[in-house]
């Protein structure tokens, strides 16, 4: 049976980043709304005209919304950083032929591929996300056997997903979607 061993730190950096994967991921339609909104902004700050002061206001104040448009996932970085009171979880994963275990010193919890609903692919990072407010994190470098394009096959086939390039919704799989917004379904019926 073949197994590849793989490892995480979630440290500030990969915790934003993670957050970021969230949010480009599952939350766009926000971020869209809000770079729209920046954009509208600006465009009523050069209507007002740049020599006027509230003209100018609209400007900055547009250039300020649409650059911050992961401001919602920065600030859920820092939330749950600050839950962690300065433990910094070293994730370590262990994938398999069905599923994938992921330990740290505190806990370790097994997952089977079919739980996933989005597969994700950064170029450093693969993202499994289980749900559409949490994921797994892998960096691709720690993965040994150094073997990640099987390692991703293994996990694709096993879940019935494709890999999305980052951040891409128009790469989104129908079968991506349906077990997404399925999940989504079941989220809201536990709550």
């Amino acid at each position: 049976m073949k197994q590849w061993h793989a490892s995480i730190t979630y440290d500030k950096s990969n915790t934003v980043r993670l957050a970021k994967a969230l949010e480009k991921s599952f939350h766009w339609q926000r971020r869209l709304a809000l770079f729209m909104a920046g954009f509208a902004t600006v465009a009523l700050g050069f209507a007002l005209g740049i020599q006027n002061t509230y003209g100018l206001a609209f400007i900055v104040l547009g250039c300020l919304v649409v650059t911050n448009t992961d401001a919602q996932a920065r600030k859920k970085a820092r939330t749950v950083t600050s839950q962690l009171k300065g433990y910094v979880p070293q994730m370590r994963y262990i994938f398999s032929e069905k599923g994938f275990l992921g330990e740290t010193d505190r806990e370790s919890n097994s997952f089977a591929y079919d739980q996933l609903i989005r597969l994700t692919d950064d170029g450093k990072f693969l993202y499994l996300f289980k749900d559409r407010e949490s994921a797994f994190m892998v960096d691709k470098s720690t993965v040994l056997p150094a073997e990640s394009p099987q390692l991703k096959e293994q996990v694709s086939a096993e879940s019935g997903l494709s890999w999305i390039q980052y951040g891409s919704i128009l790469n989104t799989g129908l079968i991506t979607l349906i077990k997404q917004y399925g999940a989504q379904g079941k989220q809201k019926e536990r709550r």
